[in-house]
């Protein structure tokens, strides 16, 4: 078809006999944003429609229209005509391949042309490769693609701060640690309309870190103990308890249970009525995938400490005391004596004899009758005619455990 329309726009100038219009061929250079309407300048003075023919043609060569007659099947074109003289065309939406040289002819002899150049304009956009999750000592790569014309410059940041060792689309750090966590931030700007930014979360990938409060514990048998450790990891950590090495479920023995406190897990074990077999090491096991860690608490048996008396005794001419002093507390029950000493005096008769042994103080309480050393035989064959009989013996029992010592002094000075 672009022949045929050729040949009908060059004939017509070939026919023509009257006087040639004249086309205004000065270069004309436009730039528009992406997505705006633009129109594209063309004016012909003394046109004579009926033998002259105007024609636009594409970048590409494609011819757009000829005369009012529009010929591309593209309708974002469309030939506009405010004046007498006016061949304007109107582009609505340009794209960044719209961009390039138009030409508005004229079929006189020789062709005029008018060529327009059209530089559309692209905003900055950004296509990023997201976030990143990198273990620690890796190397970190972002990537930041940029288009838009003209050519926009990049800028990188971290948690707001600029980098300025970084301005090309690829962001390459070895060697990575946990304090390089953070937001990242592609900047793109090529003066057209609004800067790009679009930002990257890089999580830093690291083992676990287990910190345990008490790795040493002692506990009562029979009793509740409670162990805890804290567990900080990325990504969070699989926990796990062991007895020694068998591993541990929650039941009604172990009571498991974990809550968070900022960045750290806190996991706890409770062992419920220690016996023998529960005391040992206790292990908590942290693993996710960049590693392992674990800590032991030991848990040992809390002995009760039973308390030991102490005696301590005195010796005195007539008593004999002994104290009770505890060592640590008084025991829960505790029983108290009373030493009663009953001496009696017993006078000389005028009529004995001198070498014959004087019998004193019988020791009620101790069931012993004291004696000088002179003989305790003789002493006994006077002292008892003399003062006991078998019922008096019995009733002066009564009265040492009925009554008082001073009842007891009385009874002796009447018996005396």
């Amino acid at each position: 078809m672009g022949w045929i329309v050729w040949s009908l726009f060059l004939s017509a100038c070939v026919v023509s006999g009257g006087p040639e219009p004249m086309l205004e061929t000065s270069l004309i250079s436009i730039s528009t944003v992406q997505g705006t309407n633009v129109i594209l300048p063309c004016n012909i003075r003394d046109m004579d429609t009926v033998n002259f023919r105007v024609l636009w043609v594409a970048p590409g060569g494609s011819i757009i229209s000829l005369n009012n007659r529009m010929l591309i099947s593209d309708r974002r074109f469309r030939l506009t005509q405010p004046y007498s003289g006016a061949w304007n065309m109107q582009l609505h939406g340009a794209r960044s391949e719209d961009s390039g040289t138009y030409s508005c002819q004229l079929n006189t002899v020789p062709v005029q042309t008018k060529k327009v150049n059209l530089h559309v304009q692209v905003p900055a956009r950004i296509s990023y490769s997201g976030n990143v999750d990198v273990k620690v000592g890796d190397a970190l790569t972002l990537t930041c693609n940029v288009t838009g014309d003209p050519r926009p410059n990049i800028t990188w940041f971290k948690d707001g701060t600029e980098l300025p060792d970084f301005r090309s689309e690829r962001l390459v750090k070895p060697g990575i640690m946990r304090s390089d966590e953070g937001v990242y931030s592609c900047k793109a700007t090529n003066g057209v309309m609004a800067p790009a930014r679009e930002d990257m979360i890089v999580n830093i990938l690291f083992a676990p870190e287990v910190h345990v409060p008490n790795a040493r514990i002692a506990q009562y048998k029979n009793k509740d103990v409670s162990l805890e450790c804290e567990v900080t990891a990325r990504p969070p950590a699989t926990v796990t308890w062991h007895h020694q090495s068998t591993p541990l479920d929650s039941n009604w023995k172990y009571h498991i249970e974990s809550f968070t406190a900022g960045g750290t897990v806190i996991h706890t074990l409770t062992v419920r009525q220690l016996q023998k077999f529960d005391f040992g090491d206790y292990i908590c096991f942290a693993a996710n995938t960049a590693g392992t860690f674990t800590q032991v608490i030991k848990v040992s048996e809390l002995v009760r400490t039973i308390p030991t008396p102490s005696i301590t005794t005195t010796d005195s001419p007539t008593t004999k005391t002994s104290m009770f002093t505890p060592s640590r507390r008084p025991p829960k029950s505790t029983t108290l004596w009373r030493t009663i000493t009953f001496s009696t005096a017993i006078s000389k008769p005028s009529n004995a004899r001198t070498e014959k042994p004087i019998v004193n103080t019988p020791d009620i309480a101790s069931g012993k009758i004291t004696s000088n050393d002179a003989g305790s035989k003789s002493g006994c064959n006077s002292f008892v005619p003399r003062l006991w009989s078998s019922h008096l013996f019995f009733w002066t029992l009564y009265y040492v455990w009925s009554f008082s010592p001073r009842t007891l002094w009385n009874l002796t000075a009447v018996l005396t």
